[in-house]
Order: structure tokens, then C-alpha cells, then sequence
């Protein structure tokens, strides 16, 4: 390949897509490293949830014995691995596409599929999570993903809230970058396409 080519080739937009599609996939790593479901009290007893165990005031437990919070997490974790795992086939196949545009088609359905799949983690967990969680005695008076409740006559013995933890909330900028990214190496691509 010509220098000059590869010059052209990468130029602002293309160096977007290839910064975004890193930053989606690093934003993939945090969110599957932070909880994604937090309850507080005012007692001050903090309860964690991650995709791979629930940890209260530091001690933390794999859902393993719970089954269906094991079911519930688990497939949330799954979600997001296959998110990140088609994450990086984007990223390689991008990188590939910039010196063989002919492979670029497989770019789309790996973004698509793979932001389909991150999208399903956090929304799946939104609606699963209050039904699941109110199966043991004391998240009864969880009705919803976002919530608090506070004694008397509410089931709460202390004033409660819990909602997203940092985890959600980076899961849904990952899908944001990751849908930006997929985008613009698109356009890239088929400009690359279009003018060989």
C-alpha cells in the first residue's frame, strides 16, 4: 500500500471511529467492574450488586445458592461479555477494513449485534431486578429499579433508597460511544469504498 494512501486513509473521521470504538470497549471493562444495582439505608448499611456477586458493607457473596439471582446477574454478565466481545471484533475488523475495505460489511453486523446486546444488559436488569430481588424477605418493599421507602407502615424498618449503581449507568454511555463509533467507521468505510 502507498504511504500516502495510508495517510489519507486515516484521517480525522477514521481516527474518531478508531478513538471511540477503544473508549467503548473501555467503557465496557469499567462497567463490568462497578455494581450495578445499589441499596442504602440510613443506618448507614450500604448493599452492593455486581454482575457477579452482591457484597453488603464490604463483605461480598457470589449469587451462586441464589437461583435466580444467579439467573437474573447471569445473564445480564452474559450481555455485556457478548457486547464486549463484539466490541473488539468491530475493533479488529475496522482496523482490517481500513487496508481491505471489502471486509467492511461484517463492521455492521458485528456493531449492530453487539450494541443490541449491550443495550439488552441494562434494560433486561431494569425490568428483571425489582421482581427478582422482592422474592427475599428483606427487598419486599422493592417495587421498582429506582426507589426508596421510609418507616412507618412502608415495610422499611429504616429509611431506604437503592437504584442504578455506577456500573448501569456507564453500561448505558458504552452504548452510546459504542452506536457513535460503529456509525462513523461505517461512513468511513464506505467512503473508502467509494473512492479506493
Amino acid at each position: 500500500m502507498n504511504p500516502m494512501h495510508l495517510r489519507d486513509t486515516l484521517d480525522r473521521k477514521a481516527m474518531a471511529a478508531l478513538a471511540l470504538l477503544v473508549l467503548a470497549i473501555f467503557l465496557i471493562g469499567i462497567a463490568m467492574s462497578l455494581p450495578w444495582w445499589i441499596r442504602s439505608n440510613s443506618t448507614g448499611q450500604t448493599q452492593t450488586w455486581y454482575l457477579t456477586s452482591g457484597c453488603n458493607d464490604g463483605r461480598c457473596v457470589s449469587y451462586q445458592g441464589f437461583a435466580p439471582l444467579q439467573s437474573m446477574f447471569g445473564l445480564t454478565n452474559t450481555l455485556v461479555v457478548a457486547g464486549l466481545a463484539l466490541s473488539l471484533a468491530t475493533l479488529a475488523t475496522y482496523v482490517v477494513s481500513l487496508f481491505r475495505p471489502s471486509v467492511a460489511a461484517a463492521l455492521i453486523a458485528e456493531g449492530i449485534v453487539g450494541a443490541l446486546a449491550m443495550m439488552a444488559a441494562p434494560v433486561y436488569l431494569f425490568f428483571a431486578l425489582p421482581g427478582t430481588v422482592s422474592l427475599y424477605s428483606p427487598f419486599d418493599v422493592v417495587g421498582s429499579f429506582f426507589g426508596s421507602c421510609s418507616p412507618p407502615g412502608s415495610g422499611c424498618t429504616s429509611a431506604e433508597s437503592w437504584g442504578g449503581g455506577g456500573g448501569w449507568f456507564i453500561s448505558i454511555a458504552a452504548i452510546v460511544v459504542f452506536v457513535s463509533a460503529t456509525t462513523i467507521a461505517f461512513f468511513v468505510l464506505r467512503r473508502l469504498q467509494q473512492n479506493p
